[in-house]
């Protein structure tokens, strides 16, 4: 979900899960390479199993979501995405998903919370990672609602009002 620009995104990363997983499907919502224009998902777009939805209202995601498992963040570890924070992060886990995102620092303090995902850098790890958290889905049913209820917690003590508070109270401290 998001802008697909590849100074962010890892596209290579993408493609390659994709191309060793077939039986699964990669559903990609949002503008591609807005904001630049080196941007090239042709090779993303000849694979079978990644769809691209394109741009969707923000209050409409949620129906999209529901028909995920997990949700990947394939950031690109650079000074770009150094200071950034993948918002839709908290987007994700607010529709009860696992993410496995890249090791970014920005992502760091919620790394060690096993409920919340894992951290995967290379295709390999990414796909393990993604049928670990299939398994937990389809075999130890109890188990998931457990992680899930967790990440429904956390995703809320991360809400956009929750966030603007945290910020409003920094600010009024050292003002």
């Amino acid at each position: 979900m998001g802008n697909l620009a590849s100074y962010k995104e890892n596209l290579e990363l993408i493609y390659e899960m994709a191309k060793l997983s077939p039986e699964m499907n990669y559903i990609i919502i949002g503008s591609v390479g807005s904001g630049e224009l080196i941007t090239n998902i042709e090779n993303l777009k000849q694979l079978k199993n990644v769809y691209f939805l394109g741009p969707k209202e923000y209050s409409d995601l949620c129906r999209y979501f529901k028909y995920c498992d997990v949700a990947i963040i394939t950031r690109r570890i650079n000074k770009a995405n150094e200071g950034g924070f993948p918002l839709k992060y908290f987007e994700y886990l607010s529709a009860g998903l696992p993410v496995i995102t890249t090791d970014i620092s920005s992502l760091s303090e919620f790394s060690e919370e096993i409920a919340l995902g894992s951290v995967a850098n290379t295709s390999e790890q990414f796909l393990e990672k993604i049928k670990y958290w299939l398994d937990i889905k389809k075999n130890d049913p109890s188990l998931w609602n457990n992680l899930l209820l967790k990440r429904l917690m956390i995703a809320k003590e991360n809400s956009w009002n929750n966030r603007m508070d945290f910020l409003n109270q920094t600010l009024t401290k050292h003002l």
